[in-house]
């Protein structure tokens, strides 16, 4: 063995020998990829033409040079990561949404409690700061929580259920930067959405708040 490469033209993976192996011990002479390498690369498209020309519309072969064929790939791998983006922002928004209202629901579970720190003295940019700190500390266990789950799964996905099912195995890579943007991104949005019920938590009247059961 030469050597072991990652390959990504097939599922299952391949055996690279030389063509006069081949033939000699499996009788067959039968190509279905090539590479052709040029000194000079300014003769790229008379190349291809010509090879178009004695092959391609005979056995109907794609022909595409290094760099129309890495811009596929990456056409590919852009596509499939504008998907994820797009996940990401509704997994943002559910977030929000989900704070929003879980903030919501704790002003109102606790309007008695919010006017007797008012009526001893709390500011009102104290009720909002302690309900917006709230609001952000639950974001940060939830990010936590997620992205050490998320890197997880990811894991088992690569390691496990993508080399079983289709041969494949990929290297795992964090996007740190990624990750620490989206981490305060969801922290911030979220104290954003605690602020609407905090403010509104601040403004009760005293009287009607002491009264409320």
């Amino acid at each position: 063995v030469g050597g072991v490469y990652m390959d990504f033209l097939s599922e299952q993976g391949n055996v690279v020998v030389s063509k006069n192996l081949l033939k000699k011990q499996w009788k067959d002479d039968l190509i279905t990829f090539f590479a052709v390498v040029l000194n000079d690369r300014g003769d790229t498209e008379r190349v291809r033409k010509l090879l178009y020309e004695k092959i391609g519309k005979r056995y109907s072969c794609f022909i595409l040079t290094a760099r129309e064929w890495r811009e596929e790939i990456e056409a590919m791998l852009r596509k499939a990561s504008s998907v994820m983006n797009g996940l990401s922002v509704v997994i943002v928004l559910i977030a929000v949404f989900g704070i929003m209202n879980s903030m919501i629901a704790t002003v109102i579970d606790r309007i008695k409690e919010i006017a007797v720190l008012r009526a001893i003295g709390a500011l009102n940019r104290q009720v909002v700061g302690s309900l917006v700190m709230e609001a952000g500390f639950i974001a940060f266990v939830g990010c936590v929580l997620g992205f050490g789950l998320g890197l997880l799964l990811s894991s088992l996905d690569i390691y496990i259920v993508i080399k079983k099912a289709w041969g494949w195995r990929f290297p795992f890579y964090i996007n740190y930067f990624s990750l620490s943007a989206l981490f305060v991104l969801v922290i911030v949005v979220s104290c954003i959405a605690g602020w609407y019920p905090s403010r509104r938590a601040s403004k009760i009247e005293l009287e009607k708040a002491l009264e409320y059961e």
